[in-house]
């Protein structure tokens, strides 16, 4: 019986070593095929139904039938439609509209700038008072909020689950959603790396940003051009101690979503692996 690794999305079997991708395929060890696949199908109430008593090879090209698979798209639109995740759906385009949203900015400031002109931001210079005119506006956006959450709870019913036991632990077992993006880490790197490396770089950039950032220039407002300006002269300003370190904490930024991309579209473990000093990327 093979044993499935989560941190590298594989099958490893314990006798001879041999190594089997998610969908199957071998590609490491002694064994000549792949794994063979059992029937499977999505129910109506959304379970999977797994028939042990059909067999699919890859070699004779049965894992064409769609009885030895469940067709992703179909089970990715109904996960995705459930009402505990419409939330999540709901920031995914939010984050692509707020993202366009700050490019349309930059673009315009950058604009003004070429003409001479001061950004759009340093237009609004308009003092308000804390009472009563901004506690009237934050208490008509609570009334406000408050209401589209009570009409959501009453149109999307929340999946509940039968009470807590703490003598069962759900597998599998997710981590608070303050630390769940921690924990989806470990899927794309090794716990060591995952678990402590990165998120210790995140806490020091973190802390790190006022020190290696200290000039006001394209502070408050979005642009695009003086950052790139700015980037051209950082080495200059900054010397070469804090320049080398802004950089290896941008390049592990970039890192981060990179590996994922690498994992999803060409099944990368990783991209350095160096197991006798304990070093997986």
């Amino acid at each position: 019986m093979t044993i499935w690794q989560a941190s590298q999305r594989r099958f490893k079997c314990p006798c001879h070593g041999s190594g089997f991708y998610a969908d199957g395929r071998n590609f490491e060890g002694p064994a000549p095929r792949a794994l063979d696949r059992y029937a499977i199908r999505l129910t109506d109430d959304g379970q999977l139904e797994i028939d042990t008593s059909r067999t699919f090879q890859a070699e004779l090209g049965q894992w064409n039938d769609p009885a030895s698979y469940v067709p992703a798209d179909r089970h990715f639109a109904e996960l995705m439609l459930r009402p505990d995740n419409v939330s999540i759906v709901a920031m995914v385009y939010l984050l692509g509209f707020f993202t366009w949203l700050g490019a349309a900015q930059a673009v315009e400031n950058d604009r003004r700038h070429e003409q001479g002109r001061p950004p759009v931001e340093h237009e609004f210079r308009e003092e308000t008072l804390v009472w009563p005119d901004l506690v009237y506006i934050e208490l008509i956006c609570a009334l406000l909020v408050s209401a589209a959450l009570i009409v959501w709870s009453m149109v999307l019913r929340a999946p509940l689950e039968q009470p807590a036991n703490p003598a069962v632990t759900p597998n599998p077992a997710k981590a608070p959603w303050y630390f769940l993006g921690l924990q989806e880490l470990l899927v794309f790197f090794d716990p060591a790396m995952g678990g402590v490396v990165l998120p210790t770089l995140i806490i020091l950039g973190l802390m790190a940003i006022p020190y290696l950032d200290s000039s006001p220039k394209g502070t408050g407002y979005y642009t695009i051009i003086l950052g790139r300006t700015l980037l051209r002269s950082f080495r200059r300003q900054m010397g070469g101690g804090r320049y080398w370190i802004m950089v290896l904490l941008l390049l592990m930024m970039i890192a981060v979503p990179l590996k994922m991309l690498l994992r999803w579209t060409c099944n990368l473990s990783y991209v350095v692996s160096m197991p006798e000093y304990f070093f997986n990327f």
